[in-house]
């Protein structure tokens, strides 16, 4: 027997079905994200996480992975070309990944046209059309996360012990003193 009758699960709720966003055209707002392992736990995705505001599906979220650290060369380079779309559609070029949270942004989902690529799902990035968040802008900013503190901190440098009155220079002749000088 696996005893798990210490874990506490009083006020958890269940785990949601996972849906996708249809089809579409959508108002998001950039509310996560973070570098996760993929499934194989061998690479690692850098993760977005968009909230559509207005519309049917308002309130709804969904999660955007870009294969940045990829052993797939092909994987990267689709990758870098949406983190370039996702920078221009939200004008954000920051190293920082959190400077992307509470930026907003036209997200849409589509098929491919060619017959190859009908059942493909095609998603691009744009900027929201001026006027276009007026009716949200009361909508809190999305917090961001406390920096993270390295697991192993490196120990702070130890000072070396004062030296002792004898060995200090002498102040008046600027000469080194014998044990000082080069060998």
């Amino acid at each position: 027997m696996l005893d798990i009758s210490d874990v506490n699960t009083q006020g958890v709720e269940p785990k949601k079905e996972f849906t996708e966003l249809p089809i579409g055209q959508y108002l998001v707002r950039i509310e996560g994200i973070e570098r996760k392992l993929t499934k194989d736990q061998m690479n690692h995705r850098l993760v977005f996480t968009y909230k559509v505001y207005g519309g049917p599906n308002d309130g709804e979220s969904e999660e955007d992975g870009l294969n940045l650290w990829h052993s797939n060369e092909e994987a990267v380079k689709i990758a870098k070309i949406d983190l370039v779309s996702i920078q221009t559609a939200t004008n954000t070029f920051s190293k920082d990944a959190h400077d992307f949270l509470g930026k907003w942004m036209v997200y849409t989902k589509k098929h491919g046209v060619k017959e190859a690529t009908k059942d493909k799902v095609y998603k691009s990035y744009a900027a929201v059309p001026a006027g276009m968040l007026e009716s949200f802008k009361d909508v809190p900013p999305v917090p961001r996360p406390a920096p993270q503190t390295p697991m192993h901190p490196t120990p702070a440098p130890t000072q070396a012990p004062a030296a002792p009155a004898q060995a200090a220079a002498p102040a008046v002749s600027g000469q080194l003193p014998s044990w000082a000088a080069k060998k």
